[in-house]
Parts: structure tokens; sequence; C-alpha cells
């Protein structure tokens, strides 16, 4: 851990209270022309265009990198153009993953707050492993929404040095208010990289608000000023901790293309003024394409136009573009023929055109006229070719454009008396009304171009036919897809699961499963926002309830379940997001197999409960569907299948009992493995919001009294299938004794039947160490004493199955305790590191008596022999 990271505070906390920058810096998109109606032929290769002069977005013409916090969103502008190797930096550590889940680690109110050294993993905290020093650029001022690097400073009383000047590495913090008096003349003034846009100075103060306390007694030095969220003494849970949990990328410009077939678009560059439209024809026909301009804040502006791959077609007002093949060597020459005229000629850039001599021609709206042809005259070395005609069809007015599931409503021709309006060819979904001509409807027909006629009529004399166009965009494809969350009760436990799967056109389809047994089918279309940024649905359900249902343009999925009462309550989803986009092409990074523990587990009741802990057999396919396999620690058999978000997050509901409220739902976190980046794993202290609750049953052998909600800690380790008990004990971290340390226990166990091998409670005499065989390609584990235990270890997959022989003591009769639990193989394991857990089934001193349950954890011992 690199100490310490310091920012020089000496006397200068006093001279930077006054906030003396201005607050946010504002973006709002804009529309600065419309895009072309572009002729893209076949055979021609991909067309691109500059899209910076057809946008605005004010204050924002790097690359927007979002911090979702705790508190919050922050987007960011990197600064590139002031401090390119510092962006740089930045990147890597982002585009790695190395700052997902960082901590802010210290909060000076009135000054900074400081991040980027330190991650979470479960209940654990991670240094983040440097890259190296980034050479100093200081080149822009510390004011309030600034982000700098830190760095160590010079001894007291020592000048800088290049060594304390150039020693940022890894940390960073955002200036809180203007201290450019300060840090701009210190240690060779502190590298600005980024500012902060939009709103997202509100979630950086709200974080300034927040109580410091020092920490160093648990995490180190950095950990003085340390920010705890709603902390009130006693001990610190994770939920205090201020965290940034992932810094993506954002896309300042998004493209669709309502027919992928004919068309697909795509967007090239990562700044406004570097971003490239790419279309490539696929075959001939037109698709819709819309490009869509997003600021930070939430709006969106956007511009639609045909493409075509056999002519341009436009809407009044609109320009045209052509292009050709920019074969290499070769000269151009494009041609028009007007409508009407007599034959072809050339033109030039100064009759208005642009790029008459390239490869692509501009025909600005002014000269666009219906009927006219355009063709290239290409001629390369020693020959020349001339590109088949290409003819502009004006329509009447511009483009209709509509996403699906959208109401629709196109102004017809006004209410003249006696005068009846009509349409031809309107795509289903849509009607004309014949007094008004307005247009209606949600259009039922899939994404693309659609032409129709429109025409009045009053009495028998009939209006001129006019050709309209109509581009209905699918449903933007972050909100398109299979989505799922879990809901949360008040009491803060999963109540219960959505899971829907959303068409281009809006439409969608899924279920509710509640813990109560209750099992809705959901069915409906999303409506929109008037920013096209979310879609929502209220979907009454039996009973009287009201499940509210959203996803956003981040993929992003929220809901709420209002349940009614005096008064009404309201479960919450919590972690609902896209899951799958995994498949053979792009396989998911953490497929492979694993060996699952759910132990540790912690009674919030007051009903006997198991001890022990559940195991289960992991394995995920490239297209991330994880398949679980395996045995709560009551002994109930548990098989599913579930899917990840792109995080790696699964979100399993998990309901063998078939009875209300008696399931194990919660979140299950892969994150990659500490120094081993390529690996994946859940780390112990993971996956702590995972619960488990069995309502009674007068069926059950095994607590019938049920139990209340048990948190339950997963362990999720690969698992590399062993050919013998060498390699076994090897991943053990055993030595050439095989031998581990065994605890038998009972939550219960001073109360009840008083079973351990932990002194003084050891009256069967259990072992309190197993051993391995010492080669074979069979393990066998072993412990020896009046009570014995033997187990035999699966190698493929880490399990383990056995008995425990216990004799008769006092009144209690000798029985036979079946027991069972996995291997975990973890990254070099060592002393008192716990390797494998399971559980066991204790018999009742009679055969009406209930079974209960307890744990079986092996560890590696003090010392090997």
């Amino acid at each position: 851990m690199r100490l310490p990271f310091v920012l020089i505070l000496a006397a200068a906390i006093a001279c930077v209270r006054a906030h003396g920058a201005s607050d946010e810096t504002s973006a709002t998109p804009a529309v600065l022309q419309p895009l072309p109606a572009l002729n893209v032929g076949t055979g021609s290769g991909a067309a691109s265009l500059n899209l910076g002069a057809f946008f605005g977005i004010p204050g924002a013409t790097g690359q927007v990198v979002q911090l979702n916090t705790t508190l919050g969103k922050i987007n960011i502008e990197l600064r590139d153009d002031k401090a390119p190797a510092t962006v740089a930096n930045f990147l890597s550590y982002v585009t790695s993953g190395a700052y997902d889940h960082l901590l802010i680690q210290r909060l000076v109110a009135d000054f900074i707050f400081q991040t980027g050294g330190h991650t979470l993993g479960g209940s654990t905290v991670y240094d983040v492993q440097s890259l190296g020093t980034v050479v100093n650029e200081f080149n822009l001022s510390n004011t309030r929404g600034t982000l700098a690097m830190a760095k160590v400073g010079p001894a007291e009383g020592q000048d800088p040095t290049p060594e304390t000047i150039n020693s940022a590495t890894n940390q960073w913090f955002i200036n809180l208010v203007d201290n450019s008096a300060n840090l701009d003349n210190q240690n060779g003034g502190f590298t600005v990289f980024a500012q902060v846009l939009g709103t997202g100075m509100s979630v950086a103060d709200a974080i300034a608000a927040i109580p410091t306390y020092d920490a160093s007694g648990l995490f180190g030095g950095d950990f003085t000023d340390m920010p705890l969220y709603n902390y009130t003494g006693g001990s610190l849970q994770i939920s205090n901790l201020v965290v940034i949990d992932s810094l993506p990328l954002l896309p300042l410009l998004s493209v669709e293309s309502t027919n992928p077939a004919i068309i697909t678009a795509s967007i090239t560059g990562a700044t406004l003024a570097t971003s490239q439209l790419v279309l490539v024809p696929q075959a001939a026909g037109a698709a819709g394409i819309t490009v869509r301009a997003a600021d930070t804040s939430g709006h969106v502006v956007e511009s639609t136009f045909i493409a075509s791959s056999t002519g341009v077609t436009v809407g009044a007002g609109q320009a045209a573009a052509f292009r050709v093949a920019n074969t290499a060597a070769a000269t151009f020459q494009w041609q028009r023929f007007p409508a009407g005229g007599a034959g072809w000629a050339d033109i030039h850039d100064g009759d208005g055109y642009t790029g008459t001599t390239t490869a692509s021609l501009m025909v600005p709206a002014n000269l666009v006229a219906a009927g006219d042809q355009y063709h290239c005259i290409v001629t390369a070395v020693g020959a020349g070719t001339t590109t088949t005609a290409q003819r502009i069809t004006v329509l009447g007015a511009a483009p209709s454009v509509v996403h699906q599931g959208s109401p629709l409503a196109i102004a017809g021709g006004g209410a003249s008396a006696g005068t009846k309006y009509f349409a031809k060819g309107l795509p289903k979904g849509l009607k004309i009304n014949a007094s008004t001509g307005q247009i209606t409807g949600t259009v039922a027909s899939g994404p693309g171009v659609y032409s129709y006629t429109a025409w009045s009529q009053v009495g028998k004399t009939k209006s001129a036919v006019t050709t309209r166009m109509l581009v209905v965009q699918p449903f933007l494809p972050a909100m398109t897809g299979a989505f799922e969350g879990l809901l949360f009760s008040t009491g803060g436990v999963p109540s219960g699961k959505i899971a829907i799967l959303v068409a281009a056109n809006g439409a969608y389809t899924g279920t509710m499963t509640y813990g109560n047994g209750f099992v809705a089918k959901l069915k409906g279309v999303l409506a929109l926002n008037a920013l096209n940024s979310s879609a929502s649905a209220s979907i009454p359900l039996k009973g009287g309830a009201t499940l509210a249902i959203a996803v956003d343009r981040d993929g992003v999925f929220t809901g709420s379940l209002t349940l009614p009462g005096t008064p009404p309550s309201v479960d919450t989803m919590v972690g609902g997001a896209k899951v799958g986009g995994y498949g053979a092409s792009s396989p998911a990074p953490w497929q492979g197999s694993y060996a699952m523990t759910l132990g540790d587990v912690y009674n919030y009741g007051t009903l006997p409960a198991p001890s022990g802990a559940g195991h289960m057999v992991v394995t995920i396919a490239p297209t991330g569907v994880m398949s679980l396999r395996g045995k709560f620690s009551d002994g109930t058999v548990v098989t599913g299948s579930y899917a990840t978000d792109a995080d790696g997050t699964y979100r399993p509901m998990i309901m063998p009992y078939k009875r209300a409220w008696s399931y194990a739902a919660g979140f299950l976190p892969l994150s990659p493995r500490d120094g081993q980046p390529s690996t994946y794993h859940v780390a112990s202290g993971r996956g702590q919001d995972f619960y488990w609750s069995k309502n009674a049953s007068t069926k059950d052998k095994v607590f019938p009294a049920g139990f209340g909600w048990l948190g339950l800690n997963l362990v999720v380790e690969p698992w590399t299938p062993v050919a013998d008990v060498g390699a076994l004990a090897t991943k053990l971290g055993l030595g050439s004794g095989r031998t581990l340390t065994l605890l038998v226990s009972r939550a219960d166990a001073g109360a009840i039947q008083g079973l351990s091998n932990q002194s003084p409670n050891n009256t069967y005499s259990l072992p309190v160490t197993v051993t391995l065989p010492a080669s074979g390609t069979t393990a066998t584990l072993t412990g020896s004493g009046t009570s014995s235990l033997t187990a035999t270890v699966n190698l493929a997959d880490g399990s383990f199955t056995g008995t425990m022989n216990l004799a008769a003591v006092g009144s209690m009769p000798a029985r036979v305790v079946p027991l069972e639990g996995t291997f975990l193989q973890l990254v070099a394991p060592a002393a008192g590191d716990t390797v494998g857990q399971g559980f066991f089934l204790l018999p009742g001193a009679t055969k009406t008596a209930p079974k209960l349950g307890g744990l079986i954890k092996l560890s590696v011992p003090a010392s090997t022999p």
C-alpha cells in the first residue's frame, strides 16, 4: 500500500472556504442542422459522416465517464486536450475494472473528497494496484467541480522535487470549492484531468455533507477522515461506506437503424468532434436512421433521416447526400440530370454543392428538386466508369418519426366543412380521421420505413395525392431484451422477483413471483416518456395490488409493488438490471465450473435454525447462465438456472418448498479474484444480501417449526478437477500429512444434546482433525475418536458425503449422522483458512423426534505435518 497520498492542507483550509468558481457546467444538446438523406449504394463499402457539424452539446467535448456513487450519479468530462497522459492513466484503471467498487476514503469539508486507492470486495478493503507514476500535467486550475490527481508532498520544510511533482499514480479527488489559490501553487500544481458535468456537483455536495470518522484503526492510514453514511456508532456495516460502484464510459451519441438487414449503423469516436456515423449497406432497400445526442442530465435530442441503397428520399427542407466507393488513385466528377432536363451536366462546388469531385456529394436543401438524378464519373488509371444514376424523391413534408409503443398523432389538413380526408397504406395500428385528417394510433407493425399516400376530397373533387414517409424506430436497444430485479420489503429482505422480456416494439411479457406463493403473469406495452429516455407501465394485480415497472436507456430496471392496506405498503425493486447478452461469439468471461458454500448463518429469529453450510456445484455456460445443483443445510435439494447481468451479478430466488414465505433469495455477485483478474469468484463477505426463510410445516422431518430470515454468506470459488489426492492436498494448502482441522458444531450446542467437538462440549469424543490418504486417485476423509467420521470426496467437483457414527452417551442412543459439503480451491490457502464447509443432520433421540442440523467446517491447520 502506498502511503500517504497527501494533499498539503497546512493553514490552507481557511482560505478555501469561499466558493470561487461557477457551479455545474451546462450541457444541453441541440441539433444544429438536420442530417441529410443519404444514398449508400450496395457494393460501395461503408459510408461515413462527421457528426460534429450536426449536433452540439455545450460544455462537453471530451469523453464522458459516469461515477455511480452511493448517493447518485456524477458525470465527468475527461480533458485529454489538457492532460493526455493523466487521462490515459485514469482510463487504464477504469477499463480494466480496477476502479470498480472504489471507496471514498477521505473527505475534508469545504475542500475535497478523495478516492482511487482502495476498493471494497465484500467486507474486505483492497489496495488498487499502482500502474506507476504519471508525469505532472498542470494546465487547468483547481476550481470547484474539477477532478485532480493526488500525489506525495515534499517533506515538511523541503522544496518540491521532480519525484514529488510527478508522484501521482491512482488516487484522485474532486474539488468541492475553488482551491486554485492553494493547489495551483504547490508541488508543481495539482493536475486537473476532468470536470463535473450537469448537476453532478449536487451529488458531490451531498457526499461532502456526510460526517467523517477516523477509521485508520480498521483500514489504515489513508482513512483518518473517512465519510460514513448513516453511521450511528457501534459495528460498522458495508452500507455505511461511501462507494463508487462503477465508472462506465458514456457515449454522447448513439444511433439505431430500423432495418439492420438493409443498412447497419454505428458510431466511432469517443468525443463529439471525432464522432463518425458509419453506414454499411447490406441489401437493396431503405432504413430509417436516428442519431441521438444525450447530455448527462437526461436531455435527449435526435435527428432522423432515410438512408437508401437505391436512391434518396428527402423531406421538405432537407439536404441529400450521394456516395460512391472511394477507389484509390481515381478521380471523381459528379453530374446532374435535372427533372425534365435534356441530359447530364457536370456540377461544381461553386454552384453551392459540396464534394463534386470527391467520392461523396452533398446536395444542399435549396438545390434538392424532386426527380433530379445524380451519378458520378469515376476515372481510374487509364479507364473510366459511370455509376448507376440515383434519383431524388422529395416528400411533401418531412418524414414523421415514431418509436414503437409510442402513441402517434399526425396533424391532418384541418377540419374544413365538407372536406373528407383519406390515407392509403398506413402501417397496422394507425387510422385517419376522415373529418380532421389526423392520423392516430400505436404502430403495431415492426420497425422500418413506411410510405403511404394521402389526399382530401370535397364532393367528387379530389386533391393531389401526396406520398409521405413514416419512420418507425424500435425501442432503444438498452430498453429491449431480458430484465430482472428483486423486490425487497420494508423490512429489508427479499419479497419477490420480477423478470420481463421487452421486444423492439415495447411489448413485454414476464412474471412476478411473490414470496407468499403468488405468481402474476405480466403482459403489455411499455410507454415511452417524452425524452425517449425511459419506458414504464403500471400493472393492476389481483387483490388491489399495483406493480409499477420501468426501464431506462442505461438498461436499468426499476419498479415497486404497492399492496393495499391502511396505509398501503410498498415493496421496492433493488438491483434491477438487463440480463443476458453473452453467447458463443461473446462468452461470459466468468464461464466455467465453481464450488459454492452457503454458510456462516446469521439467525435473525429465535427458532432453532440450521447452523451448517449448504453447498452447490455451479456451472456457468458461455451465455452466462448459471446452473446450480446441491442442497440447503436442512437437506433440501436445490436445482435452478439463473441469468447474469453485464457485471456478473445473479439474482436467484430459489423456491423448492412450494409454500408461502419458504425460499432463499438475494444477490450473487461474481468479481475478479484479487491478483487474478481473469478468474472470478464470490469472496467470503460478498453476497451478504442473501436470505433464507422457511415456514412451519408438520410434514417436515427437519426443522418442522420453521425458521425466520437467516442471513447466508455465499462463497463461490472456481473448481478445477484434480487427478489425485496429492493434487487435492496442494489445492487445499496441505502438507504431506494431508491433515485438516475439523469443526463439528451446533448453533444451540450448549442447550440441546451438546453436539460439538470443541472442548469442553466434546461429549461424544468426536475427531478434531480428519486426514486424507497419502496418495491415490480416490479420496476418503477419515477422523478417529469414540465417534468416528468418514467421507468420500468427489475430485471432479469438490463435493464430499459421509457419516459420523455417534457413540451412545448417557440416555442418548448410538446414531448414524449423515454429513455432506464441498471443498473450496482458494488462492494460496494459509493456516486457519476455511477450505471446506458443509452440514450434518442430527437424528432425534427417538424415531418421532425431528432432525436438527449443524455445521461441518474444514480448515488448514496451524502447522502441517
